[in-house]
């Protein structure tokens, strides 16, 4: 069974994952600061926003 901290890196590596497929796409050249901030946003959405996925509109 996985760990809180592992399903936490998993979730950091598909974060960084697809701002690179991002990156590939727009052939931008800010690929340190996409990853960088991979881990603050994680931590912004999984435990600082609250929001409540059947009324999004609140």
């Amino acid at each position: 069974m996985f760990k809180k901290k592992q399903i936490n890196n998993i979730a950091i590596d598909n974060i960084k994952i697809n701002s690179l497929a991002q990156i590939a796409n727009m052939k931008t050249t800010n690929i340190p600061i996409n990853i960088s901030a991979a881990k603050i946003f994680h931590t912004l959405f999984a435990f600082h926003y609250k929001f409540d996925l059947k009324n999004p509109d609140w």
